[in-house]
């Protein structure tokens, strides 16, 4: 099925749900981790659609989603006409909302879907057979962590988070080869909806973590950014700082990783979630570059719109932001953001001119946009000598990881 509307008023899944046609709107609420790519097709899966009375005008219900919709990615698409893909998932499927979705990319042909509420299990979807199957390793109502993907090595990461209500203090690595779940216990509980994302760096890559919320609502400092050493198994931390100050403390927002085409850079672009004790939604876009640990406002991105729950993909040099909520009824299904020139596009062409260093991150950190910089290093020096050490090292690496990062609702 295939619906050319940019909102959904006449999607697939609308004309499923609305049998009386009094339904004005459907808004695609897909927490973090509802997403993955696979048979160079972009996955949304997981969460809730909310509906407007075309008569009251108001609020008329919340529908768990149990359809996985898809957008082709192999092909230009535009906001004024796009195709979206759909169908319904088996009835045995449980209805998750909040759940994650792994892949190792672009060409691979399987997706697994665990986690997420009220029936969290571990599911593994064939793109090409359209079948379902389960893996039987599920964890209860497990929800609020933070993901990422380690391409490469086809294993996918899940940290924190909370279990029935409590804190969960595990990072639970998923293989997307053999599709098996270890645990690794964390030294202290990282909390809910932080920002997760893998990087190239040291024997076998890194984890590093920022943002989120506690169980006591606290948020965490964006200054104070924790490592995670996955050969050594071992945890640290580091200060970042920004020229113009650092974001402010935030949750349940997105991002993606971009790497310079010469690896002497990493940059973790940043979009919207959650501040404070008011929620209000944040519409900046801020980029972590590392290894020197600069935080850089993306003061140019106008248009960013004020969002949290969503989830962020990269492909080349475009930025997909899916799902999530505004607040409003008229949320579009994606946004998305030019990487290099800083700005919200409504296009997307699989053929673009790849990812380059925008002049806006490499006049701080130095070098050019092929790379080459020259702050290779923390301005306040590395808060540990084992820590400096393991960025001397390059993980080997095919490609440039593309990976969302979820902190679920």
């Amino acid at each position: 099925m295939t619906n050319t509307n940019q909102t959904w008023n006449n999607s697939p899944i609308s004309r499923a749900l609305d049998q009386t046609g009094e339904l004005e709107f459907f808004r695609a609420q897909l927490p973090q981790g509802g997403l993955a790519v696979a048979n160079h097709r972009l996955y949304l899966d997981s969460g809730q659609f909310h509906t407007k009375d075309k008569t009251t005008n108001g609020p008329l219900g919340v529908y768990p989603e149990h359809w996985l919709v898809w957008l082709q990615l192999d092909a230009p698409l535009a906001w004024s006409n796009y195709q979206v893909y759909s169908h319904p998932k088996p009835s045995y499927i449980p209805l998750q909302i909040a759940g994650v979705s792994f892949s190792r990319g672009e060409s691979d042909t399987k997706f697994l879907v665990f986690g997420g509420q009220p029936n969290a299990s571990f599911w593994l979807y064939n793109t090409e057979s359209t079948d379902w199957r389960s893996q039987g390793l599920g964890v209860s109502n497990m929800s609020g962590g933070a993901a990422t993907v380690d391409p490469n090595q086809g294993v996918g990461y899940y940290l924190g988070g909370q279990v029935d209500g409590k804190e969960m203090n595990e990072l639970l690595s998923c293989d997307l080869s053999n599709w098996g779940v270890q645990k690794t216990t964390l030294p202290s509980n990282f909390g809910t909806h932080a920002f997760l994302e893998y990087m190239p760096v040291g024997e076998k890559g890194i984890l590093v973590l920022f943002g989120g919320q506690s169980s006591t609502s606290t948020l965490s400092d964006m200054s104070q950014i924790y490592i995670y050493d996955i050969a050594g198994r071992s945890w640290g931390s580091q200060y970042a700082q920004g020229m113009n100050g650092t974001p402010i403390s935030r949750y349940s927002g997105c991002s993606v990783m971009k790497m310079a085409p010469d690896n002497t850079s990493y940059n973790i672009y940043i979009q919207g979630g959650l501040s404070n004790n008011d929620q209000s939604m944040l519409d900046d876009i801020w980029v972590l570059s590392i290894p020197s640990f600069t935080w850089i406002n993306i003061a140019t991105a106008v248009g960013t719109p004020r969002q949290f729950g969503q989830t962020c993909y990269s492909f080349g040099r475009h930025m997909f932001s899916t799902g999530g909520d505004s607040g409003a009824f008229a949320t579009p299904l994606f946004y998305i953001f030019d990487l290099v020139r800083l700005s919200w596009t409504n296009s997307y062409d699989p053929q673009s001119e790849p990812y380059t260093i925008p002049e806006e991150i490499y006049t701080i950190i130095g070098g050019s946009s092929s790379g080459k910089a020259t702050k290779k290093e923390p301005s306040g020096g590395w808060s540990s000598k084992q820590l400096g050490n393991i960025f001397t090292t390059t993980t080997r690496t095919s490609s440039s990881p593309n990976s969302p990062t979820s902190s679920t609702n």
